[in-house]
């Protein structure tokens, strides 16, 4: 219908044009948006940044890393290479295609780009685990003089987190206070789940004081998880109490942040209490990650039957990660009849998953039952399933 009214616009500029692929890009028609662009090119209308923006959005959408080079050479006959939003999308897409060398080529100059786009580069990196990759360019930028924003600070500090980079993170802290940016709840939020996440839960809570922030949500719930992975559950729960004495509504986020700290030191009446109040004291509808902590929490403390009660009225399609869990429980706690239920349930979701057949096969060779222990085994071979090999790192 949209390209019938456009076919009948008797002028085409590009701002006509624009709203077609927009509508395109918007409904994800990716093969419209790779076609309008072509026949823009060919019509020799004025292309301006939008239209670059939606072609290259929807190349990374597609994985077409071959459109993304001819928009590239696209992108610097019309003169646009020193646009910093164009700029921005480009690198992005050589990221998310793990062309590394190409967007740190394109991105050489941090002339060429402004801080907005610098950011955007360095979260994609992140979100394609290239964690060296962004604290390297983070590093070149504090060298050559820039100011970094708190865009740019949340982001290398969550790259921090991510490779339990603890040095990097206790030398960012200093730069987070002397620009000011320790008032602004994400960078704050991002500093304390570096801390924890580096094992420097006291770090953590310096940070929270700093913060000048101990009234938003976002970073009380970044302490109270910490608090929880730590196993620190009295100092999680002062922070939720507080948290109600300041009249702030937790959000699903808090729930599961102390139900996970209940989980883990066993106190299963204190959690279950807790997800009981979201409805009757907040008004709160549990979310599948509320449901998905109770099931952990009942199955890790050997109430199966009641874990499984849970997965069955949850008004929510069961996620795999709520199998595993009951099926993890069912291992440490010897029982062979709801492990096999949880496993067959698991295999329906994802019939190649790991996790499924080795928890099985340790609920039936820790029971004693030798032989289902390794048909299961032999299972995962003539299935070619492949067990995920654990690893770790420390800093050096």
């Amino acid at each position: 219908m949209a390209h019938s009214v456009f076919d009948n616009v008797s002028y085409k500029n590009i701002t006509t044009w624009n709203e077609l692929l927009s509508g395109y890009c918007f409904n994800c028609c990716d093969a419209d948006v790779l076609k309008t662009f072509c026949d823009i090119w060919e019509s020799g209308a004025e292309v301006n940044r939008c239209t670059f923006f939606y072609v290259l959005e929807t190349c990374c959408r597609s994985e077409n890393q071959q459109m993304v080079g001819q928009i590239h050479g696209a992108i610097i006959k019309t003169g646009f290479s020193s646009c910093g939003y164009i700029c921005s999308s480009l690198i992005k897409s050589y990221v998310n295609f793990g062309q590394l060398d190409n967007s740190f080529e394109f991105s050489n100059g941090a002339e060429r780009l402004d801080m907005a786009s610098w950011g955007a580069m360095m979260s994609a990196l992140v979100h394609q685990g290239h964690n060296h990759e962004a604290v390297t360019i983070f590093h070149s930028l504090v060298e050559a003089g820039e100011k970094p924003d708190e865009y740019i600070l949340g982001t290398i500090l969550n790259s921090c987190a991510a490779i339990g980079a603890y040095q990097r993170t206790k030398s960012i802290h200093p730069f987070v206070i002397k620009l000011g940016f320790n008032a602004e709840g994400y960078v704050a939020s991002a500093v304390i789940d570096a801390y924890a996440k580096c094992g420097d839960i006291k770090g953590a809570r310096v940070a929270f004081d700093q913060s000048f922030n101990s009234n938003d949500v976002i970073v009380c719930n970044t302490l109270i998880m910490a608090y929880a992975h730590h196993g620190l559950v009295s100092e999680a729960m002062e922070i939720f109490d507080k948290m109600k004495l300041a009249n702030l509504q937790p959000s699903q986020a808090t729930f599961v942040s102390v139900m996970s700290a209940c989980s883990h030191k066993g106190l299963v009446d204190k959690g279950c209490l807790l997800f009981k109040s979201m409805d009757s004291q907040y008004g709160m509808q549990p979310s599948p990650d509320c449901y998905g902590c109770l099931v952990d929490m009942l199955s890790r403390n050997g109430y199966l039957e009641d874990a499984k009660h849970v997965i069955e009225i949850m008004p929510f399609q069961p996620s795999p990660t709520v199998y595993r869990s009951l099926l993890s429980g069912c291992r440490t706690h010897g029982n062979k009849e709801l492990g096999e239920w949880a496993s067959e349930k698991l295999l329906l979701l994802l019939p190649k998953n790991d996790a499924a057949h080795v928890l099985l096969s340790k609920v039936y060779s820790e029971g004693g039952c030798w032989e289902s222990a390794a048909i299961v085994r032999r299972g995962m071979t003539e299935k070619q399933v492949l067990k995920d090999p654990g690893y770790s790192w420390i800093e050096t």
